[in-house]
């Protein structure tokens, strides 16, 4: 698999953040819009069966990654008499990004040393929408009530969206054109509306990163089985209430899948060199009623974490 890295400006505001597994259902979509359902077909075979296409990061604030979900070390009685440890430990469990540099040192120099930079973040603004009821010609009650919507104004932002492709299948020039594709057309709730645009600043390509013993994920993913040491790791969970976009009618909605959450920290039952962690879900049916060939990406692309230290802050 090689991994690209598009680094991406946000045009617009966005219905909800951009996560992974959306933006990978899109540019199926887009896939098949493009080049017709045989070739979404052929790309998607072995999909299931741990053999991927494709897997798409959430957005991440430029030059920044999830922080990885560890508790900090536990303190012994008496030992912590500097009260700005304890503000620090606080900040340490706020905080949701580290900047990328600190994943490749030691993770507890993140805790023990102020300064790390945060990104910015995204107002939320409320939206108000009207449905005229032209029977009296004004709003009303039950249907024609007035209503409110989230939006996230990040007009101006860049972040990153980190891409596993295989070539043979997918090529990086046909990647790059999926995803420009989905940033003029929008991504996500009320695209029509003018929401989700996006443009590509650049696409660089990422080399292999080393083995490692502990990972954290970049986007919602499921383990496979016997992939990662469930007793050691951290996550928290996250359930995808996912929907079929507007090709499809009727029964929209698709089955509820529990997942871990972007910033997953696993311990690998055997240290590896893998880009990516996961499995494929569908099949049978199994996500979707109205289309039963419907797949979720419950793969996600992680990076290394070195955890030298981490069970005791330095002196």
């Amino acid at each position: 698999m090689q991994w690209l890295t598009f680094t991406l400006r946000l045009e617009s505001d966005f219905g909800g953040p951009v996560r992974g597994d959306s933006l990978f259902g899109q540019l199926c979509w887009m896939l098949r819009l493009c080049d017709g359902e045989a070739a979404l077909t052929r790309a998607l075979e072995g999909y299931t069966a741990g053999d991927p296409f494709l897997i798409v990061s959430d957005a991440c604030p430029e030059k920044f990654a999830p922080k990885p979900e560890i508790p900090a070390p536990p303190i012994e009685a008496g030992k912590i008499k500097d009260p700005s440890e304890w503000i620090r430990r606080k900040a340490w469990e706020a905080r949701a990004w580290l900047p990328s540099t600190a994943l490749k040192r030691p993770l507890i120099d993140a805790l023990c040393h102020d300064g790390l930079e945060h990104p910015a973040k995204a107002d939320i603004i409320l939206q108000p929408h009207n449905t005229i009821d032209r029977m009296t010609g004004t709003t009303g009650s039950g249907a024609f009530a007035p209503y409110q919507t989230i939006r996230l104004s990040v007009h101006g932002q860049i972040v990153e969206v980190h891409c596993l492709h295989d070539p043979g299948r997918l090529s990086a020039d046909r990647l790059r054109y999926l995803m420009d594709f989905t940033g003029r057309s929008g991504y996500g709730r009320d695209a029509s509306l003018g929401l989700g645009k996006f443009s590509i600043i650049a696409c660089e390509e990422r080399p292999r990163e080393a083995e490692a013993g502990a990972v954290v994920a970049l986007a919602p993913c499921r383990p496979a089985r016997g992939e990662v040491d469930a007793g050691k790791s951290f996550w928290r969970p996250f359930t995808r209430f996912g929907r079929h976009g507007g090709a499809a009618f009727g029964a929209v909605f698709k089955t509820p899948a529990l997942m871990a959450d972007r910033g997953a920290l696993f311990f690998l039952s055997r240290p590896n060199a893998k880009s990516f962690i996961g499995v494929g879900l569908g099949s049978a049916g199994r996500v979707s009623r109205l289309i039963p060939q419907t797949v979720l990406q419950a793969y996600a692309p992680v990076l290394p974490v070195n955890l030298d230290g981490w069970h005791g802050c330095p002196a």
